[in-house]
């Protein structure tokens, strides 16, 4: 087992390292033909460029300017839900017909027939649109502007955001990615790596639902046998569906933003995610109907 996780681990590494060198070679190849040789005059451009950052420091806009069009590497272990601004979030509520807690600023789906009442502290987040004062309490709450100003620390009030902003990303995988990637290519950056949770639905997380139902017994293969019964293949697939299907609005939503493709963005999506086993807040990781032979040796 432990070589068969060593040959695993090493033949990863060496698919890594092989498509960073394709990419490296893409992105020489697009270098412009007439780049200086010779080693004085390349650093005699590499001074001058120092020279004049160095003369912006105290202008803002005008650093921002530069550090705009620097090209940039790769952005890694990107969570694609807090890479979108809150006004995205804002209007995407207000589409969809959510309420917000205008206490918590939490957003919150009606449940049929119920509507979000305007005249209660659930008001319809569309509300917001014309109501700057509640935009702007929305836009602080589900971001880090003015977080010294919310009695939490830093990092309490970041990882709070989520919580509050969660419904208005769902099913909006599509748009997201357009977002970010737009964003990204006019910041230069070249290459990107998106974690999402693939297998959303109307109702919620296939993976995590099917996961709450089962629960964990403290049998690795009797718990993966009642993931199998449950559907839990099913989830994997209406990942590749959402995938699919959230690419293509991408790709038709980010043309129309930036006018071509710029940016090479990967999505590193867990099918079937992980399979949250709550009883006993333990996880089991299932990938391709089978429990990772590594990940056992790990536990073991």
């Amino acid at each position: 087992m432990a070589e068969l996780c060593s040959l695993q681990s090493r033949l990863a590494n060496v698919i890594r390292i092989l498509f960073l060198l394709l990419l490296s070679f893409v992105a020489l190849q697009a270098q412009p033909r007439n780049q200086p040789n010779d080693p004085s005059t390349r650093s005699s451009i590499e001074q001058r460029t120092s020279r004049y950052f160095e003369s912006i420091r105290k202008s803002p806009p005008q650093e921002l300017a530069f550090l705009l069009k620097m090209p940039k590497g790769g952005d890694l272990h990107n969570h694609l839900s807090g890479a979108i601004y809150a006004e995205s979030y804002i209007q995407w509520a207000a589409d969809n017909g959510l309420c917000v807690n205008t206490t918590t600023m939490a957003l919150s789906a009606p449940t049929p027939p119920k509507k979000c009442d305007p005249n209660s502290e659930q008001p319809p987040a569309s509300t917001a649109l014309k109501n700057s004062g509640l935009y702007g309490r929305m836009i602080d709450a589900w971001s880090m502007r003015n977080w010294q100003l919310s009695g939490q620390s830093g990092h309490d009030h970041f990882f709070d955001t989520f919580g509050k902003f969660g419904p208005a990303s769902w099913n909006q995988n599509g748009k997201m990615l357009a977002e970010t990637v737009a964003r990204a290519a006019r910041g230069r950056v070249l290459y990107m790596e998106l974690m999402l949770t693939p297998d959303g639905t109307s109702t919620g997380v296939m993976s995590s639902q099917i996961g709450d139902r089962v629960g964990w017994d403290g049998n690795f293969q009797s718990t993966l046998d009642k993931l199998k019964t449950s559907g839990i293949a099913n989830a994997a697939a209406t990942g590749i569906t959402n995938l699919k299907a959230a690419e293509v609005e991408k790709d038709r939503r980010q043309l129309r933003m930036t006018g071509e493709l710029h940016v090479l963005a990967v999505v590193v999506a867990q099918f079937v995610q992980v399979a949250q086993l709550r009883m006993f807040d333990q996880i089991m990781i299932v990938l391709e109907n089978r429990l990772d032979p590594c990940l056992l040796s790990r536990l073991g």
